[in-house]
């Protein structure tokens, strides 16, 4: 499986496409929000010479992010970032899905510094915080150059393993009951270190494969066919995820192939709604797992599943093969694309207006902090995923839609998976 460095290189270029990077001109407002934040500048003005090492210590028991109520609106929070500089610290940038890169404020007179956001109550996201000395380091790879966990906030993802950020949850984050082992719960099995060759491709594409508890042979099984498929054991837990869901009866056993890897050189090319990537799928892969596994010949019992690109390639291969594809899992799917030339973004919207209605299953789902612009195009993830929604609303296509409060992560995706999968699977 990928080291952590790998995954965490493309997690970060996950949320760069969503986040907007801070000039190194933009100093932040050295006035805080925050009532906390506010009371000690008060102390401090006061003369009072052990307020800020009383803070410091009330901080490190009570843990960081530091949220606040919002005055008159109890469905938000104000989120406050803390870090703890020293006589060298010249800035702090905070990076993540709510902030993009930007930089903390500087409390006069004190060692701290700081940042507050308004969001949801219920949100959930990832965040990393990148110190530095001298001038303002320039340009994304120099700022992350310097970034770390937030020291006061023990919550991390993956929570397993080599964490690669921290987590900010609010006070009413949704649960997420089917990401640990449960007690009792048989467990299936996964058979990884494959290769699937390929004639499309021209090359080999990892697979690892996942059989539910008493998988048989003489019974037939519904096909979960995952893009990034080392994402979704690393970042997120599919295996524990399947056997959780199948022993409480929400979910029928399924045989899963989890193909790709994040971190490939040929992630891009492969997930852009490549129809050579479409073809290896539909006449490859699919063949292959069919003789290899117990698995179903009706396309109603295969569900095509990804996140970002992979959200978009599952679509696009779907479209090109409804014949052999029923169901469509996207997580935060990459739906501004276009092709190269396209003077028109959301290409699949279109496809999905124009044509016929197909005999597709939708599930999508999209943060509500992914309304930044993608890349260098004024589309945003959140928007197009909505007007996709829409368009299957209209065309009446079997869908559900979701939105979660929070960003384009695997820290979200991990928790919503789950719904896509109960919905597309029910009995």
């Amino acid at each position: 499986m990928p080291g952590p460095k790998a995954i965490l290189g493309v997690c970060c270029l996950l949320l760069s496409l969503l986040s907007g990077c801070a000039s190194a001109a933009e100093e932040p407002p050295g006035i805080p929000e925050s009532p906390r934040l506010i009371a000690l500048a008060a102390r401090v003005r006061g003369g009072d010479a052990a307020a800020v090492g009383k803070f410091w210590e009330e901080i490190a028991k009570q843990g960081t992010p530091l949220a606040e109520p919002v005055p008159g609106d109890g469905r938000l929070v104000r989120v406050t970032f803390l870090w703890r500089g020293d006589p060298g610290t010249r800035g702090v940038f905070l990076l993540g899905s709510l902030s993009g890169e930007t930089l903390l404020a500087h409390l006069d007179g004190t060692d701290v510094w700081f940042r507050s956001y308004t969001v949801r109550k219920d949100a959930r996201f990832n965040y990393r915080l990148a110190p530095f000395r001298g001038s303002v380091p320039e340009g994304p790879e120099k700022i992350r150059k310097t970034a770390t966990f937030d020291p006061l906030n023990s919550r991390r993802h993956p929570p397993t393993g080599k964490p690669l950020f921290s987590v900010a949850e609010m006070p009413d984050a949704p649960a997420l009951p089917w990401i640990v082992p449960r007690p009792g719960a048989p467990r299936g099995a996964v058979k990884d270190g494959m290769t699937l060759r390929s004639a499309f491709l021209k090359g080999g594409r990892p697979v690892a494969v996942y059989t539910p508890p008493g998988y048989d042979a003489e019974r037939t099984y519904p096909l979960l066919i995952v893009f990034d498929g080392s994402a979704y054991r690393d970042l997120i837990p599919l295996p524990v995820i399947l056997d959780n869901l199948i022993a409480a009866g929400r979910i029928p056993p399924v045989v899963a192939v989890l193909a790709g890897r994040i971190e490939a050189d040929e992630r891009e090319s492969d997930l852009s709604c490549s129809r050579t990537f479409s073809r290896f799928v539909a006449e490859e892969l699919l063949p292959w797992a069919r003789k290899s596994y117990r698995v179903t010949a009706e396309p109603g019992g295969v569900i095509l599943a990804g996140s970002s690109l992979g959200g978009l390639a599952a679509t696009c291969a779907a479209l090109e093969r409804p014949d052999l594809f029923g169901n469509v899992l996207s997580q935060s799917g990459a739906f501004w694309w276009k092709p190269e030339g396209d003077a028109r973004f959301e290409w699949v919207n279109r496809q999905l207006a124009d044509r016929p209605r197909l005999p597709l299953r939708f599930y999508l789902d999209v943060g509500s902090l992914e309304a930044r612009p993608v890349k260098d195009n004024e589309i945003d993830l959140y928007g197009a995923n909505h007007r996709l929604a829409d368009t299957l609303r209209t065309r009446g296509y079997d869908y559900l839609f979701a939105e979660f409060a929070g960003g384009h992560s695997y820290v979200n995706w991990q928790g919503t998976i789950s719904d896509g999968l109960v919905f597309l699977l029910k009995r």
